[in-house]
């Protein structure tokens, strides 16, 4: 994938390479949060898009230390609290996930979908208790709102 260096926001986001694969690295605040996508490409050639797969392949650039939740995206409104019953294997249906502490990564996968990720302000988190909503937003979740639901879940948290 191709990243045009002239309108990219380079605040917040950068391309890195590493391991033969493209990264984006999303930085507003790495004190407190840290999303990362992988494109497609070589290093995940082969994986199917399965995570448990992705995810070792992933394991040299420091990816899967904790437990895993990825879940069965179903193109809904559901956002998972970030609880190790949750993590693989298990597999349970959303299209979301609410991460509040270190102890567990999550992982969505985008085909032709919008990536959201939604985080307080570095001044928040500080003072508050941090947080990082991952959203898979496709065109049903859109019409649905799954922003709304998952800032609902930030609430109850």
């Amino acid at each position: 994938m191709f990243f045009n260096k002239r309108i990219m926001d380079t605040e917040h986001f950068v391309v890195e390479r590493q391991g033969g694969q493209h990264v984006l690295r999303f930085l507003p605040a790495p004190s407190f949060a840290e999303a990362r996508l992988f494109m497609r490409g070589p290093l995940l050639d082969g994986t199917g898009g399965r995570p448990s797969a992705i995810r070792e392949r992933l394991l040299p650039l420091g990816v899967g230390a904790r437990p895993l939740i990825a879940p069965s995206q179903v193109h809904g409104v559901v956002v998972l609290a970030p609880l190790t019953e949750y993590a693989i294997p298990a597999k349970p249906q959303a299209d979301g996930v609410l991460l509040t502490s270190a102890d567990v990564e999550a992982s969505l996968r985008y085909g032709d979908c919008a990536p959201v990720f939604v985080l307080p302000s570095e001044e928040w988190a500080w003072r508050n208790r941090p947080w990082a909503l991952l959203l898979h937003s496709g065109y049903k979740g859109t019409v649905q709102n799954i922003a709304a639901a998952g800032l609902r879940e930030v609430e109850l948290a």
